[in-house]
């Protein structure tokens, strides 16, 4: 399977964003409701144990759906890319991991660092 290169690693839209913490709120109100079901049919004191779930478990969605997928700041942008010779597109740290793959053992042919 052929590698794509991304020219930049863009974050997900606003709407991709909302999309998925809508889902995962949605979800997790989904088990609170059935918690809340639960409390009816539930005998003796284990009804504690679904009504806790529908009391602790809108505050536990709201922090799971607002948690970030990136972290800020790690977009790369087009500015850093550096054109390779066969035409594909690097960033800075990529051309030097391939600039080392392609001329191993060619460290100190500049003369540096050979002096005895």
């Amino acid at each position: 399977m052929k590698h794509r290169t991304a020219i930049t690693t863009l974050p997900l839209s606003p709407d991709e964003e909302r999309g998925i913490r809508m889902l995962k709120y949605g979800i997790a109100m989904g088990v609170r409701l059935a918690c809340v079901i639960a409390c009816f049919f539930t005998p003796g004191w284990w009804i504690l144990v679904p009504a806790v779930g529908a009391v602790v478990l809108p505050y536990v969605a709201v922090v799971i759906a607002n948690v970030q997928r990136t972290a800020p700041g790690a977009v790369e942008r087009p500015g850093g890319l550096v054109r390779h010779d066969d035409g594909r597109w690097f960033t800075a740290d990529q051309q030097d991991q391939q600039d080392q793959q392609d001329q191993p053992g060619q460290q100190g042919a500049s003369g540096e660092g050979d002096r005895s």
